[in-house]
């Protein structure tokens, strides 16, 4: 095993860990090679610091030990709203790590995962924590291997939970199971604005995806983004579900639900 001489330069180490005590609010060491022992200082600083409230350490090789200090270090930081993760070899227990603090932070509003390997375990806990909280309005769960299982988890959670407006979930695999689960959630959540799953291997041969969208956005009046590939006529009635719905939050239109149209019966597939 390599020492921490060979790998880690502690003059640069130093030198990041008192940026964060700058008595700056938005702190970027992104791209700063912290490695594992940068991150689990970094998750030391921020146990007590009252001070930042954007973090972005993505693209630094952190790994489960830093991830699980970082995610530790929150239940008791009071301050911090922006974190930014991604890219960093972030693996199943950092997932429930982070699960268990979203259960118990409410400071914290935006969590980026993007590029990581959290996987279908984690997601369900990060879900059934979000289905209480109350704080976090952005999850960027995108390119996670994450399988149908975190589909299902997901709606599961968009049904109860009141408070998310951004969800991110392109580039993983979940399949027509996992993206029709969520679709049906937005039957009833009222909360969610902006959705990403594109990319998540959808079948060639079958309209059920773009159908399943237009139906929910046919009763969802809150949704005002949506990117997921699907037949160009279902594609056209999304975007004016969603236009009527951009509409009505700027007070432009009355509430008149969509008038459904005929669908379409070709698909495009996601790469």
């Amino acid at each position: 095993m390599e020492s921490f001489e060979t790998v880690y330069d502690f003059g640069e180490l130093e030198k990041n860990l008192a940026i964060l005590q700058s008595g700056e609010s938005t702190i970027a060491l992104n791209y700063s090679d912290l490695g594992e022992l940068g991150g689990a200082e970094v998750a030391e600083a921020l146990k007590d610091n009252e001070v930042i409230v954007s973090l972005d350490l993505s693209w630094n090789r952190l790994g489960n030990h830093a991830g699980q200090s970082l995610a530790t270090a929150l239940q008791s930081n009071t301050t911090l709203s922006i974190l930014d993760l991604s890219n960093n070899k972030l693996h199943n227990a950092t997932g429930k790590a982070l699960a268990a603090t979203l259960a118990v932070n409410s400071t914290l509003t935006e969590l980026r995962l993007s590029h990581n390997y959290l996987g279908d375990e984690a997601v369900e806990c990060l879900s059934e924590s979000l289905k209480t909280n109350t704080t976090l309005t952005s999850l960027d769960l995108s390119h996670n291997l994450l399988g149908p299982a975190s589909g299902q988890s997901l709606g599961s959670m968009l049904r109860a939970n009141t408070n998310l407006t951004a969800l991110f979930v392109q580039e993983n695999t979940l399949l027509e199971e996992g993206v029709l689960a969520i679709s049906e959630a937005l039957h009833v959540n009222s909360s969610l604005k902006s959705l990403n799953v594109s990319f998540n291997r959808l079948s060639i041969s079958s309209d059920n995806v773009g159908r399943a969208f237009v139906a929910a956005l046919h009763v969802n009046m809150t949704l005002e983004s949506l990117i997921v590939l699907c037949g160009h006529k279902d594609k056209l009635e999304i975007d004016r579900c969603l236009q009527r719905n951009k509409s009505m939050a700027s007070g432009e239109s009355d509430t008149k639900p969509a008038r459904p149209i005929a669908l379409a019966s070709s698909k495009r597939p996601d790469p």
